[in-house]
């Protein structure tokens, strides 16, 4: 027994080492228990001991309280008391102290050690007991770090209120104190403040003062409601955000308010601002703000204005809310409306249906809305009448296939009958619209003579205007079989004096072609069409050119010549000359490859050229539709390229090269073959041009190709004349070609532009070794001829100027000389034609030789000069007259800058280089 105890007792020692307790005092012989002392178990844990213990009966007092542990914060000992009450059981046990305020004893767990229990379990059970203990203080710690945290938070927050008290004082201060312009300025200029304060201080700052801005002048208010949602965008991230709250709470509130303001345009602007706030409003905010609000407002009996406005407003905001909503409130509060005593609020009921009828039902558009509309349209003011008319061609499209050829086309055939002339008038102006809700249906006949009657017999301009404007699509419902009847109708319109129904006939007349057919075109339409060409007015002949080529695609090829000549004379205006430029492509498709050749691709050319850039542009986009007539006939859309390559490609006009290169672009999405063969490389090259201008324009078309994924996407070519631009030096360039991804790599390109360096050195080699040579021949000449020049001087010095036939001989000689001595030759005869000078004036005359020695000095140098530019761009033949030499592409890329920019530029085109 006393070897297992003594075992036990070692490994308790131990344990409570390792744990940091004391060690375990041995127990005296004398302080132990009687024998027969029954065993228990003692747990005093988290007990506060008041009173003194008494051990084996006698009275002990409380053990002192240590002193304070600085480091630790708490108060420990390694005094162990030990209670033996049975000489084969013992209890150990450890007091600690851990407040020294509240001095409280705590006493921990007993150890009890008894006989066959297990040590490693012990062990185990004091490892978990010192992992709580260490969890308890963990989590002490946490608190302790989190209480430090929330009181710097809330530092923050209160020297963030203050600030934004404070930033809110001054602009109150501000408001206050400043005029009425400096107010304007400053609502103006809200959302910029906004956005460079932050959200915070929008909303703590700047949201109370619209308050104060709403009890402004008109202009303030008007200011304000514009500021409004861009404000409300701009703070309010989501629904759930603290922004969302504030800004609605004090918003729509503002909103509400300006619907009763005086001024009619604060309420339309009101109006506009609050169905837009809807779009960031939840959908039962929708309803508790807004559609609360409107049921309000529209209950205001003593205000018809404020019933009008409510009405607007829901009528815009039902498209935004949900069908019950709307089926429930919206259109029990427009049935109420709809039998109003004041005619304004009845008139604005039938004028804002739309957006109601969209989105409720069919069952309760027919059974509500559709009987409601029926009653509005038989009232007794004219004005309701009148905003009924709209109504109809809109609902029309609502309603199915049998109310409206049925009780809808009746009430029409009513409005267009109608006593009053408004309501006819406007019958007949949405008559277009109503019509084409009718389409592929069955229309009564009784509304196609009401029609042509009213045109036939009426002479009311605005009624003949609108019988002409609807014309076409009368005759397009009721299709070919109705033109007898509608034929005198048209052949009278068409004689009318009125410009607005000539204009309208003639911008038609191609649609009215089309479904007429050949016959009827050929027979009657091209009369009243040649008549309109003859028109003085000019918006009458714009408005036939513009579709003639629609209108000649009806008639017969032996029919359409005679419209040839008239597209070039309308080229020549300049008021048209834009629409010729635009249409030359579809006009050209109308005719054989021999006419397109002998006269419009000349004036393709012409117009390619013209002086107004957007004439040059819309032309030279149409290339691609001039190659598709000669389709068959690849030969001749070879030389059309490289004919076009030669004028436009290598000119020395840069106009010219802009024109090419819109050229190439229309070639490049439609025919890609004959781009990469023909025109690829020559506008690529245009890349190193030396005019800014073209440059821009290049860089505009392949931006445009590479962004939509064009056939030339990953061409070598193309990507290395994006880079070259990409390092151009104008920013006009960098403006439109900077984002542009390369499709090829760096290195590639880096390559392929070496290669090119080294082949231009070479062209540049050969061509100087071609110009030494005649640079030779003319010196020599050169010297010849001042030889020449000083002999006939001499001889001059030697004989007597005189009018002797050796004289005539010698000028008849000099006219043989070569062309170098002919000015000195003809100076000398001058001389020897004038006569004997007098002593007198012998001063002057020296003078006038001086000023003449002095211009023929001059005149020769520039003769040299003009002889050296001739050598490089032109070639001399036998005979003396200089002939144009075709430029290669080299001479092409140095040609005179001067004579380029001698060009005008339109400051609105695409040519004028852009403001950066």
């Amino acid at each position: 027994m006393k070897s297992t105890n003594s075992k036990k007792e070692s490994k308790l020692n131990s344990v409570m080492g390792l744990f940091g307790w004391g060690k375990k005092d041995k127990v005296s012989n004398h302080d132990r228990k009687p024998a027969g002392h029954k065993t228990h178990r003692v747990r005093n844990e988290h007990k506060r001991l008041e009173k003194p213990e008494q051990v084996n009966g006698e009275r002990k007092k409380a053990p002192p309280l240590p002193k304070k542990d600085n480091k630790k914060q708490q108060f420990t000992t390694d005094e162990v008391l030990t209670f033996d009450l049975d000489p084969s059981k013992k209890f150990h046990h450890r007091i600690e102290y851990y407040s020294g305020k509240s001095e409280q004893i705590m006493i921990d767990e007993e150890f009890l050690l008894e006989d066959g229990a297990d040590p490693e379990k012990v062990l185990e059970e004091m490892k978990k007991k010192q992992q709580r203990l260490n969890q308890m203080e963990k989590e002490e710690a946490k608190l302790s770090h989190n209480i430090k945290l929330a009181d710097k938070e809330n530092k923050e927050k209160k020297e963030k209120t203050n600030e934004e008290s404070e930033a809110f004082k001054k602009i109150k201060d501000y408001l206050k104190k400043s005029p009425a312009s400096d107010r304007l300025d400053f609502t103006q200029n809200l959302l910029k403040m906004a956005q460079e304060l932050g959200k915070d201080l929008t909303i703590s700052g700047i949201l109370p003062s619209f308050k104060t801005l709403a009890k402004d002048n008109d202009s303030v208010k008007m200011a304000l409601v514009d500021q409004i949602l861009p404000i409300a965008s701009f703070t309010i991230e989501s629904h759930e955000c603290e922004e969302y709250d504030k800004c609605v709470a004090v918003m729509v509130p503002i909103l509400n308010e300006f619907m009763y303001d005086k001024s009619e345009n604060v309420k339309r602007k009101a109006v506009k601002a609050l169905v837009d706030f809807c779009d960031l409003l939840t959908p039962d905010d929708r309803g508790n703000y807004i559609l609360k609000f409107m049921l309000e407002l529209a209950h205001e009996e003593g205000d018809e204005k404020a019933r009008v406005t409510a009405l607007k407003i829901l009528n815009k905001v039902a498209g935004k809310l949900d069908s019950e909503l709307c089926e429930k409130f919206i259109v029990k509060e427009i049935k109420s409306l709809a039998i109003d005593p004041f005619s304004l609020v009845r008139k604005n009921v039938a004028a804002n249906l739309n957006n109601v009828c969209r989105s409720i039902n069919r069952d309760c558009f027919l059974n509500e809305i559709f009987p409601l509309l029926t009653a509005l349209g038989n009232d007794k003011e004219d004005e309701v009448r009148n905003s009924c008319v709209e109504q109809v061609s809109t609902i029309s499209g609502a309603c199915p296939p049998a109310i409206r050829t049925g009780e809808l086309e009746k009430m029409y055939i009513k409005f267009m009958i109608d006593k009053n002339k408004k309501v006819r008038v406007n019958a007949f102006k949405y008559l277009g619209k109503f019509l084409d809700t009718l389409k592929d249906l069955e229309i009564d006949q009784e509304f196609l003579e009401l029609y042509i009657e009213t045109g036939l017999r009426t002479k009311a301009k605005d009624l003949q205007f609108y019988c002409a404007y609807n014309f076409p699509g009368m005759l397009y419902i009721l299709k070919k079989d109705s033109w007898e009847a509608l034929e005198e109708l048209y052949v009278k319109l068409s004689k009318s004096h009125d410009i607005r129904v000539k204009k309208t006939l003639a911008h038609s007349i191609h649609e009215i072609a089309k479904i007429v057919g050949s016959e009827i075109t050929e027979t009657l339409l091209i009369d009243i069409l040649n008549s309109y060409l003859r028109d003085p007015m000019k918006e009458v002949k714009v408005g036939v050119i513009k579709n003639l080529h629609q209108f000649c695609s009806v008639i017969s090829q032996q029919q359409r010549f005679q419209f040839l000549k008239i597209f070039k004379l309308a080229s020549e205006e300049n008021s048209m000359t834009q629409i010729v430029a635009e249409n030359i492509g579809d006009f050209c498709l109308l005719f054989s490859e021999e006419e397109v050749t002998k006269s419009l691709l000349p004036l393709f050319y012409k117009l390619c050229k013209s002086r107004m850039a957007h004439v040059r542009k819309a032309a030279a986009r149409n290339l691609a539709k001039i190659l598709e007539v000669y389709k068959g006939n690849l030969d001749k859309q070879e030389d059309i390229l490289r004919d076009i390559n030669s004028k436009f490609g290598l000119s020395r006009i840069f106009t010219e090269r802009q024109s090419y290169i819109y050229m190439s672009s229309g070639v490049m999405n439609k025919n890609p073959d004959l781009f990469s063969k023909f025109m690829k490389c020559k506008m690529c090259r245009l890349s190193k041009d030396r005019v800014t201008n073209v440059r821009i324009v290049l860089s505009k078309i392949l931006s445009e190709h590479i962004r939509e994924n064009g056939s030339f996407y990953f061409d070598k070519e193309v990507n290395k004349a994006i880079y070259i631009l990409q390092k151009d030096k104008s920013r006009d360039v960098l403006h439109h070609i900077q984002g542009v991804m390369l499709t090829v790599s760096e290195e590639i390109i880096l390559k392929e532009l070496e290669d090119d360096d080294a082949l231009a050195e070479e062209e540049a080699k050969q061509q100087t070794q071609h110009e030494v040579q005649p640079q030779e021949t003319k010196q020599a000449a050169a010297e010849e001829e001042e030889e020449e020049e000083s002999e006939e001087e001499h001889e001059g010095e030697d004989h007597e100027p005189d009018n002797s036939e050796e004289t005539k001989q010698q000028s008849t000689q000099s006219s043989e000389q070569p062309k170098g001595t002919i000015e000195n030759k003809q100076q000398l005869k001058e001389e020897s034609e004038q006569p004997e000078v007098e002593p007198d004036d012998e001063a002057n005359n020296e003078h006038q030789q001086t000023e003449q020695k002095s211009a023929q000095e001059e005149q020769k140098n520039s003769d040299s000069d003009v002889e050296a530019q001739d050598s490089k761009g032109l070639s001399v033949d036998s005979s003396g007259e200089s002939a144009d030499k075709p430029m290669n592409d080299h001479a092409a890329d140095h040609a005179d800058e001067s004579r380029e920019n001698s060009e005008s530029i339109d400051p609105s085109s695409d040519d004028a280089p852009m403001e950066t």
